[in-house]
């Protein structure tokens, strides 16, 4: 038995209720004026995106913040200078540069700052490695005024040189108990002590209180043969300890330890 004798009265019927219905929800949900809520003055602001260059200036003055005088270098500044020295000479006030050739020095009022590459220490003896440094890695130079920042150290203020990102000059993360060494050139590899107590000597007049008797990285073993070495024990009776380490020529690693007693 069907609820509605005319099958095709009750669907539209339900229909219109449905519509009425969907209206007067819809009529609800409306907002009138009075529902408004007025805003005061609103400031809308943007900011602005540091490029990887800011980034890292704002990296390399951490510790110092803004400094007391700056140079930004220009294109023509960098490509008329053929060095650092020639770059700061004059550019700066207060800041001048003695000496020529490989004898320039970097004064900052009366005496010699601390130097420094992004905030690396380039030391005394270091310094003319600047003459290595191409003008077209500098971004910038900073001076800070003498301060307790550096110590007694700093007594004469600092420069602190700022390389620009992607010219081939970028020191890498250090941990704060590291320090960076530049070295300048070639570096002579230095020849291990070894007294020779066979001749007569005033050295042999003093007491010998090595702690490593004997060292040779460059000794070359034929198969089938024995090496022999000559070297003379320290004067404290000590236990020592034998350890030779090396390679063969097919790249098979080889070790050995032993140790005897010296009374």
């Amino acid at each position: 038995m069907s609820l509605y004798p005319d099958q095709t009265i009750a669907p539209l019927t339900y229909n219109i209720f449905r519509q009425e219905a969907a209206i007067k929800i819809y009529e609800k949900k409306k907002y009138k004026l009075s529902d408004t809520i007025t805003l005061g003055e609103v400031s809308v602001t943007a900011e602005r995106i540091e490029s990887p260059q800011e980034n890292h200036v704002n990296e390399v003055r951490r510790l110092y913040g803004n400094p007391d005088k700056e140079l930004v270098t220009t294109p023509a500044m960098r490509n008329s200078s053929p060095d650092i020295f020639s770059m700061i000479s004059g550019r700066i006030p207060g800041v001048r540069v003695v000496g020529s050739g490989d004898s320039k020095t970097i004064l900052y009022r009366r005496g010699k700052p601390l130097i420094f590459i992004d905030g690396v220490e380039v030391l005394p003896e270091q310094i003319q490695f600047l003459l290595m440094v191409s003008p077209y890695t500098v971004d910038r130079i900073d001076v800070i005024n003498p301060s307790p920042l550096y110590g007694m150290r700093g007594a004469n203020g600092a420069i602190n040189i700022i390389t620009r990102i992607g010219s081939g000059w970028e020191f890498e993360n250090l941990d704060p108990a590291s320090k960076a060494i530049i070295v300048r050139g070639f570096n002579e590899p230095r020849i291990f002590y070894a007294p020779r107590y066979d001749t007569p000597d005033k050295e042999t007049q003093m007491p010998d209180m090595r702690t490593t008797i004997f060292w040779a990285p460059d000794i070359y073993i034929k198969s089938d043969t024995i090496c022999t070495f000559d070297y003379f024990n320290a004067d404290k009776p000590s236990t020592i300890k034998v350890v030779a380490e090396g390679i063969t020529e097919s790249g098979i690693p080889v070790s050995c330890k032993i140790g005897y007693v010296v009374k």
